[in-house]
């Protein structure tokens, strides 16, 4: 899907339909309606997660705004949400739930053990990695493991739509339910709110607004001796005391790996055999495809989500055709 460009009066109105058909705020709050974060919905849209970012900032539009509400509206349910009672001070936080899992987390058993560990040792713990390497999956599998660690519950506060840094308190205070305040800084009332909580604050994506989140971090750890944050971010927040987790890519098959049960063992290869099959129901991994997946596994770095977005691609492409294709450095991905 790309994004519309140029002078012409036919871009400009399908610029103008997009904004109808879809404006930037109605987008976030299907995404979360449907209980998916940025990367998974970008998946199943079939763009990257940083062109999602950028629709939901308002930044670009989609050139085909119609097709793009029917693709949502496939995916959409109907909502069965509640509204959350408002926190006060001295009344009691409710458990927000995570994103629900449409798919398995390949290739990170081990991984969540050990944040799961790291995570017990530290206050504040941030998952570091580069763009689409799999940060959030694996914070919200480590959240839903230790969610019962925690009374007054695991809060999910997704940042990757905040562009303006002075709303990322106002982003936590959303996520807890809280009324705005508006006669006392926002930071000052999310610290009354926490102070006496046992929870555990999800800050997912926080690259973009690293020196606010760090901010933030830093004056509710030393005020709410109960909390811990787990973040997610493309660089560390510089908070001290800030334990980190750096995500690497899947694992791919090394130079032994020569028979096809040696192969389909590794990671990455398991995560492409699972998303390819959902595209085309008929896709296995054979003695004569295997080479290829390997190589489009390697081509796009063992990245979990450009191995998504090329399985995807399975619905129209052979591997051989994908392989050809991808020699455009990440173009089909985009």
């Amino acid at each position: 899907m790309r994004v519309a460009r140029g002078r012409s009066t036919e871009q400009a109105d399908a610029q103008g339909v997009a904004e109808q058909v879809l404006p930037p705020e109605a987008l976030r709050a299907r995404r979360v309606a449907l209980g998916l974060t940025q990367a998974g919905l970008a998946a199943r849209l079939g763009v990257t997660a940083n062109t999602l970012a950028r629709w939901e900032r308002g930044e670009l539009r989609a050139a085909h705004p119609q097709q793009l509400a029917r693709r949502l509206a496939r995916l959409e349910r109907p909502p069965a949400r509640r509204p959350r009672p408002t926190p006060r001070a001295g009344g009691a936080l409710r458990q927000q739930h995570l994103p629900a899992e449409l798919g398995a987390l390949i290739g990170r058993d081990q991984e969540v053990a050990d944040v799961q560990r790291r995570l017990a040792r530290s206050r504040l713990l941030t998952l570091v990695g580069v763009g689409g390497v799999g940060k959030t999956r694996l914070a919200y599998r480590v959240a839903s493991e230790v969610a019962s660690q925690y009374t007054d519950g695991v809060w999910l506060v997704e940042l990757g739509s905040v562009a303006d840094p002075t709303l990322v308190a106002h982003a936590v205070a959303a996520s807890l339910g809280m009324r705005e305040a508006t006669d006392r800084p926002m930071l000052d009332a999310l610290a009354d709110v926490l102070r006496s909580r046992r929870a555990l604050l999800l800050l997912d994506n926080c690259e973009h607004v690293v020196t606010t989140c760090a901010e933030l971090a830093s004056l509710l750890l030393r005020s709410c001796p109960g909390l811990r944050i787990l973040a997610t971010s493309r660089q560390p927040l510089g908070v001290v005391g800030e334990a980190r987790w750096q995500v690497q890519p899947l694992a791919l098959p090394g130079s032994s790996a020569v028979q096809l049960s040696q192969i389909a063992e590794c990671p990455a290869v398991q995560l492409f055999v699972e998303r390819a099959s959902s595209a085309r129901c008929t896709f296995t991994l054979t003695d004569q495809n295997a080479p290829g997946v390997v190589a489009v596994c390697r081509r796009v770095d063992a990245l979990p989500l450009a191995i998504e977005l090329a399985a995807a691609r399975i619905a129209v492409l052979t591997i051989d055709e994908l392989l050809q294709r991808l020699d455009d450095r990440f173009g089909l991905l985009t």
